[in-house]
């Protein structure tokens, strides 16, 4: 199977500006200061198989928490 270097690299900008979208309706939206001023969050894509595809970058630590849960709960 060939791989497109042009689609991939589209899609990866395309999943880095929902991410970064997310986060900042996140702050927007938040009366937490601990979530407005020190960012302590992380939004991001997975796919249906609990597979990262993108992340923000303001706590990566926060990122893997999203893990069990999908293989507890799969879709």
């Amino acid at each position: 199977m060939k791989i497109d270097k042009i689609l991939v690299s589209v899609l990866q900008r395309r999943f880095k500006s929902i991410t970064e979208e997310m986060s900042i309706v996140l702050e927007k939206t938040t009366r937490s200061p601990i979530l407005c001023e020190a960012k302590d969050f992380v939004t991001g894509l997975y796919d249906r198989k609990g597979k990262m595809l993108e992340q923000t970058e303001n706590l990566p630590i926060l990122s893997f928490s999203l893990g069990p849960y999908f293989l507890q709960y799969p879709f």
